[in-house]
């Protein structure tokens, strides 16, 4: 389980383990000479900062920061509409990406040489 920092207590260690949940945090004491562990929490990292990354670009770009909703059904609802906004974003990227591709490479301006791709001049 990700989580921030100020929620890995004693108590809630507790309740993670009772119930077979990892949670991705160094554990208490002293520190053990382990790679595999320190591989973990690291990767553990790498997938938080992700996912905060994403949470922080739906507040800036994708207006998740201007919910006011009261109830939460609607709340949960105005979430998930933004969360669709952002993967339809991104697919519809991806899509005019590939139709400016085979639009160039129609009009002869990308030419292959040896496994390689070269944009003509204009």
């Amino acid at each position: 389980m990700q989580c921030d920092q100020i929620y890995r207590n004693r108590k809630n260690r507790q309740y993670c383990k009772g119930k077979n949940i990892r949670i991705s945090d160094p554990p208490l004491g002293r520190k053990k000479k382990d790679k595999n562990l320190k591989q973990q929490i690291k990767q553990d990292a790498v997938e938080r900062i992700e996912v905060e990354r994403m949470f922080g670009l739906g507040k800036r770009r994708y207006g998740m920061s201007l919910i006011m909703e009261k109830l939460p059904k609607t709340t949960l609802a105005a979430v998930a509409l933004s969360i669709m906004v952002m993967n339809l974003d991104k697919i519809l990227k991806s899509i005019l990406l590939c139709l400016c591709f085979i639009m160039l490479k129609t009009l002869n301006f990308i030419k292959y040489k040896k496994n390689r791709i070269y944009i003509s001049k204009l």
